[in-house]
């Protein structure tokens, strides 16, 4: 029996229960990973093909990504671009609030964690999808083909997924996962960090200069040298790397968090309390930047999305406020990536002893105003979410990390052009591209050795800057891995993409979007090498099917 590492909301237990054996799983189409991306895939595909065998692998033991794990206020996008299944999610999760208005300056749709489950649940369980979980590790097995005819061209497929305990053997597979780690098992090409402004011509790539406007600036001077060393840095505080120049190429990705849940209500409060493990020097840099720009506001330390009402008050979903020392933790998203599961999940926990501890430290610590500390008491972790983690989220908002490089890559050029691509559209993006602090570096004056003598300041970096003057089209080929390294693979969430323009796509209503216009496509063309398809015929059926293409 396949057993996940965290015990299970009953909620997902009512899916299909599955045991595994030694011998193969044979399905149609697997899809492996379970965020939103791999709902709407396996939906798509199961809907568009009802007699194909359509199944979703989770990497997971909790499924459904950020959806379950906290964003609530799902980031809002233009309502006319969106349609088909991420359409039908909003439509339903609207559907369970008949008594509230749902609108929302920032959230379209804002819903609680445990409705965002129920209602993934109730598409999986519709389309009658087999869902298998807890496999945090895959491999995959490819083999070489040849497409017939006199124009033969020489590919490969995948044909078998291994986990740590079972092999799927499939004809079609859509790598949905937040990290790619399906592309990645399968030897596709794929970046990590940030590309050269000079590498696609792209103004706003690359590491950005120092004294880049970013809205997550430090607006005060801020040492950020130790007290009792003054040649080693505080905690978070990297030295600036000399060898990448500005809008030179680096390997750095974007910080991750997590999106708490927050009631200020009178029922189901479980009070902040000082975690085991706190450190207060640990959150020095927090103080002295608290010191030197003291908050008037709770607000202004925490961003506060109120999603639905309970009584005496709200359920919020908590964020990082656009200050440089909120709940992004800031350089620590790095090694992420590529990293294995276990690595990844002590990155996680690490991720949650910082986040636990900082909202302790604003709770608590003298530096923050008296008024502010008893803002936020007003505030406590949600006694029915996150039941089995002591009421914290498992998933890490992991904002970017693999991106495929594929048939085509999605540049600043094609978001900044809304009517490129047309004839290969098959969703429509339209976020800012939007990028959380990448790094927080020591900015010492020349000639200071290791920052340990004269005047040293702290800085963000990683702000992009820039902003789709409308929707875009996102083309299928920038789905797609170059044939002749897997020809039936798609690829909806690491797309092929840079850095900027990945920044504009990472948003939960567009990976739905792909992951809809990639399981339908899987299931039309599951015996054709996707480089080949017929995308007129695609787009037909997806705009059959709702989904908005122009």
């Amino acid at each position: 029996m396949l057993l996940p590492t965290r015990a299970l909301p009953v909620a997902l237990l009512l899916l299909t229960a599955t045991t595994i054996t030694a011998s193969d799983v044979h399905v149609d189409v697997l899809v492996v990973g379970s965020t939103p991306a791999g709902v709407t895939a396996a939906v798509a595909a199961k809907r568009t093909a009802p007699d194909l065998n359509v199944a979703l692998l989770s990497t997971s033991p909790v499924l459904y990504g950020m959806v379950s794990g906290g964003l609530g206020c799902t980031d809002r996008l233009p309502s006319h671009i969106v349609g088909g299944l991420a359409k039908e999610f909003s439509s339903r999760v609207r559907a369970q609030y008949p008594f509230q208005q749902q609108h929302h300056e920032y959230c379209d749709p804002a819903f609680e964690p445990r409705v965002g489950t129920k209602v993934m649940d109730d598409m999986l369980r519709e389309a009658n999808v087999s869902v298998f979980y807890g496999f945090p590790d895959v491999v995959a097995t490819t083999a070489a083909t040849a497409s017939a005819g006199a124009s033969a061209t020489a590919s490969t497929v995948i044909t078998h997924v291994h986990t740590h305990n079972a092999s799927f053997v499939a004809r079609a597979f859509v790598d949905a996962t937040y990290e790619g780690d399906l592309l990645a098992a399968a030897n596709v090409s794929f970046a990590v960090g940030r590309e050269a402004a000079a590498q696609y011509d792209e103004p706003n790539a690359g590491r950005p200069p120092y004294t880049f406007p970013c809205g997550y600036q430090f607006d005060r001077a801020v040492d950020p040298r130790s007290a009792q060393d003054p040649g080693q840095l505080l905690p978070w505080v990297h030295r600036a790397d000399a060898s990448v120049p500005a809008r030179g190429a680096d390997k750095l990705v974007q910080s991750y968090n997590f999106r708490l849940c927050f009631t200020n209500g009178t029922h189901n409060r479980v009070e902040f309390s000082q975690p085991h493990d706190y450190n207060t020097s640990f959150f020095e840099i927090v103080r002295r930047y608290l010191r030197a720009q003291p908050p008037k506001t709770i607000h202004q330390l925490l961003k506060l999305y109120a999603v639905t009402n309970v009584t005496g008050g709200f359920k919020v979903d908590v964020n990082n406020a656009d200050i440089p020392v909120s709940t992004d933790y800031v350089g620590r998203s790095w090694a992420y990536p590529t990293a294995g599961a276990a690595e990844r999940q002590a990155i996680l926990q690490d991720h949650e002893r910082f986040t636990r501890g900082l909202i302790w430290f604003f709770a608590s610590d003298p530096v923050v105003p008296s008024v502010v500390r008893e803002q936020l008491r007003h505030y406590a972790y949600c006694g029915d979410e996150f039941e089995n983690n002591n009421h914290f989220p498992t998933q890490l908002y992991v904002r970017e990390a693999r991106r495929m490089v594929g048939l085509k890559i999605l540049t600043q050029h094609d978001v900044a052009h809304p009517n490129r691509n047309l004839s290969q559209s098959i969703g429509l993006g339209g976020y800012s591209c939007d990028c959380h602090p990448v790094n927080m570096v020591a900015l010492c004056d020349e000639g200071t050795s290791n920052g340990d003598s004269g005047t040293c300041r702290t800085a963000i970096e990683g702000c992009v800057g820039f902003h789709p003057p409308s929707s875009y089209v996102i083309p299928w080929p920038t789905l797609l891995p170059r044939p002749q390294e897997a020809a039936n693979l798609v690829v909806p969430v690491a797309l092929s993409s840079t850095h900027v323009a990945f920044d504009s796509v990472r948003v939960e209503l567009t990976w739905m979007t792909l992951g809809h216009s990639a399981g339908t496509a899987a299931a039309l063309f599951i015996d054709t090498p996707f480089a080949f398809a017929n995308v007129t015929l695609l787009q037909t059926v997806l705009e059959q099917q709702g989904q908005v293409l122009r």
